[in-house]
């Protein structure tokens, strides 16, 4: 997806996310190639951006986790979307933990744990609730 559907979707203010894009924090998918050509942004991108958000959210300086973040990145792309809901982000500036429900979820110190299922919710709902035109939307 291009910038606009992406920033869209996440519900967050382009400026931030430009400068997230600027600092490595969000990854695309592709870079252009080519004059006129766009970055393409897909699912792993927006789960990173919602992550990076919930840290924003925490008054928590975002690129001291382009470490974990970029850890996140790799991990997500190595699984099938469908199983991102399953897991809870254990986060530090230096690394990032997939844990399921079955692990221990008890908190380390210096950590933040972030429910990935809530985000995979909140930005499949803004996916389905697109405009179909007319002024109808999508249930």
């Amino acid at each position: 997806m291009r910038f606009a559907a992406f920033s869209e979707r996440l519900a967050v203010n382009p400026k931030r996310v430009r400068e997230w894009i600027r600092e490595g924090i969000v990854q695309p998918l592709a870079p252009p190639s080519g004059r006129g050509r766009h970055n393409e942004y897909d699912d792993v991108s927006l789960i990173v951006a919602a992550v990076a958000d919930v840290l924003d959210g925490l008054h928590t300086t975002v690129s001291h986790y382009r470490p974990a973040l970029s850890q996140l990145h790799d991990m997500l792309r190595e699984r099938s979307s469908l199983e991102w809901s399953q897991y809870q982000l254990d986060l530090t500036p230096t690394s990032a933990k997939l844990l399921v429900a079955d692990d221990d979820l008890s908190t380390r110190n210096a950590s933040i744990r972030v429910d990935l299922s809530q985000l995979c919710t909140r930005l499949m709902l803004s996916e389905r609730q697109q405009s179909l035109g007319f002024g109808l939307r999508a249930l």
